[in-house]
């Protein structure tokens, strides 16, 4: 990596804390707030708050990196003698640092001050930063790519298509979602729910025993969960998440994130199948309720699997279940949406306006001094050079004649 790359990367690595931190925070401050709206509410806020941090991170990165400083002469190297210090005059210490921003003309007391005042000890530190990046990112991108082989394998060992009569049930609810692409039903060895895999060619995966152990009227509201998962895309969605995972693995706001995420989207798709059971919620509750007491055992899924019990385990099918049966909250008031946006607007301008403070130069302040440590600069000198030897005698005048004359003599 080039200097510049691992200068914009670390220091991109290290507003990311701060940053998340802002965009967690005003997450959990609004979905409180949102508790009462639906479902694609609050997952669109949670989904918005982690696509924020991704964007701001990036912004930060790009300034950083065309910001970092070019060498004048690059890739010459010239030979020179070696250099010796001079104190300087006060005067021209002044001249020379008068540009300059002093660590005593900033603001003291602020983080993004701090920052900027020990930047140079920092910077130091950033390629020991981008290296332990650089170690988790292969071992997390391992983690994701054995996910991706293991959901591979799980749509073809271990499974066997249903009968007929489920895939035409299947087709119909299918039609009625409104999926234009061939779902396959399948059952599954492996798996202790109902999982959805793929995108262009979805497979829906049901447990061993389901159809035996399920009515035909709770599995069909659990088919409609996963038809709903097809439906929104949730599987690409999912993937982009992982994908994020993957980049902020050693922050927990991008953690709180994605579980808010993930939760908000089973409640969704959910909703969704309640709608298509004729709006019957009490209807869907008992298809996750029994959908509990038929799994013995914790479910074998991946995490870029879809299921229908969620990646909440049994407590959040729980809560899904109670959420069902209680009754979901009405459409949000005009009020609640105006305030969920402006704390969203705020903790959007509050992140632009960190960045700018940490990215902007700063001046000196007019009156002020330099440092008592600035006022001697070092500054090299050539050393003198050596004097000029003295050229040698010339032959005088009689010298010369007497050599022409033996000259002549001869011939």
């Amino acid at each position: 990596m080039s200097p510049a790359l691992v200068r914009a990367l670390g220091y991109a690595l290290l507003h990311s804390v701060w940053q998340g931190g802002v965009l967690a925070l005003l997450l959990a401050g609004v979905l409180p707030l949102l508790r009462r709206q639906r479902a694609e509410v609050r997952y669109a806020a949670s989904a918005g708050a982690l696509a924020s941090l991704v964007l701001v991170v990036s912004l930060t990165f790009g300034f950083y990196y065309q910001s970092s400083p070019v060498p004048v002469v690059a890739g010459v190297e010239v030979a020179s003698p070696a250099l010796t210090t001079v104190a300087a005059p006060a005067s021209l210490a002044a001249a020379l640092t008068e540009p300059v921003a002093t660590a005593s003309a900033m603001a003291p007391g602020t983080p993004l001050t701090l920052l900027r005042a020990n930047a140079h000890r920092l910077e130091a530190y950033l390629p020991l930063v981008v290296i332990a990046w650089l170690v988790g990112l292969v071992l997390m991108s391992g983690r994701l790519a054995g996910g991706l082989l293991y959901a591979s394998r799980l749509r073809r060992a271990g499974t066997q298509a249903l009968g007929a009569e489920w895939q035409q049930r299947l087709a119909t609810l299918a039609s009625r979602a409104g999926v234009r692409r061939p779902v396959a039903l399948l059952e599954s060895a492996r798996v202790a729910g109902p999982v959805v895999l793929g995108h262009l060619r979805p497979v829906i995966l049901l447990p061993l025993g389901a159809v035996a152990g399920l009515s035909p009227a709770l599995l069909e509201a659990l088919l409609a969960h996963e038809l709903a998962h097809i439906v929104r895309r949730d599987y690409l969605l999912n993937l982009g998440l992982a994908v994020a995972e993957v980049l902020f693995f050693y922050h927990p706001a991008v953690w709180f994130m994605a579980t808010c995420l993930r939760a908000e989207r089973e409640n969704c798709c959910d909703d969704q199948a309640a709608a298509l059971c004729g709006g019957d919620d009490l209807r869907v509750a008992r298809a996750l309720a029994a959908l509990a007491e038929l799994e013995a055992f914790p479910t074998a899924a991946p995490r870029l699997a879809l299921a229908a019990a969620g990646a909440a385990g049994r407590g959040g099918l729980l809560a899904r279940v109670r959420r069902l049966a209680l009754g979901r909250p009405q459409a949000p008031s005009m009020s609640e949406r105006l305030l969920a946006g402006s704390l969203t607007l705020l903790g959007l301008l509050g992140l632009s306006t960190g960045v700018v403070l940490a990215a902007r130069p700063t001046q000196t302040v007019p009156g002020q001094t330099a440092p008592a440590d600035t006022a001697r600069r070092r500054v090299a000198v050539a050393p003198p050079l050596p004097p000029v030897p003295p050229a040698p005698p010339t032959p005088d005048a009689p010298s010369l004649s007497k050599f022409s004359r033996k000259c002549a003599q001869k011939w």
